[in-house]
């Protein structure tokens, strides 16, 4: 295997990692609010993204696996990406989400 491709695949598997430590981190902030402060509004759409988040990521490492060109992986992994962030900032407000930035 190219050096090139051995280094995409390990930033591959460090973007895998950080998504992953992300997703946890506010899987766990959702329980946090739904516990202490009750909502008014459902927070089981965040739920559901976090599952989808998690199964993606899940479908990448396989890929990663059995896939030999990680290049490919790049864009559908960023693609992913796009539609958690964009699906993340629609549930907390669209343009007025505090979450716009992403």
């Amino acid at each position: 295997m190219e050096p090139q491709q051995r280094e995409l695949r390990r930033q591959l598997k460090w973007l895998m990692t950080f998504r992953v430590v992300i997703i946890t981190t506010l899987l766990f902030c959702t329980f946090v609010i739904e516990f202490l402060y009750r909502p008014l509004l459902p927070l089981t759409p965040f739920y559901l993204l976090f599952v989808c988040t998690y199964l993606l990521t899940i479908g990448y490492a396989v890929l990663l696996r059995s896939v030999r060109a990680a290049s490919p992986q790049v864009y559908v992994q960023l693609v992913g990406d796009l539609a958690i962030v964009t699906g993340f900032v629609y549930l907390t407000g669209g343009t007025e989400s505090p979450f716009s930035f992403l």
